[in-house]
């Protein structure tokens, strides 16, 4: 079977699609750079360690996150 690159799956691909660090960053409306701090503090939503520099989002795990962290006020 041929192996599959995570980061050349689009993001409206699916649930399941993998997205960059960048596509995250971009979904989630921050900089790459606050992603990272946000992963590194353990603040942001799970990831996927290919290499020692190259993690890869879950789109629908990425989606949960942001369900899960939405505020409603006044509800």
């Amino acid at each position: 079977m041929g192996h599959t690159n995570p980061t050349k799956t689009p993001a409206s691909a699916g649930a399941s699609a993998m997205l960059t660090n960048a596509q995250t960053a971009a979904k989630l409306g921050v900089t790459t750079k606050y992603l990272n701090n946000m992963r590194y503090s353990g603040r942001g939503p799970a990831f996927i360690r290919l290499s020692k520099r190259r993690v890869v989002y879950k789109n629908d795990v990425v989606e949960a996150w942001m369900r899960a962290n939405t505020i409603e006020v006044g509800a």
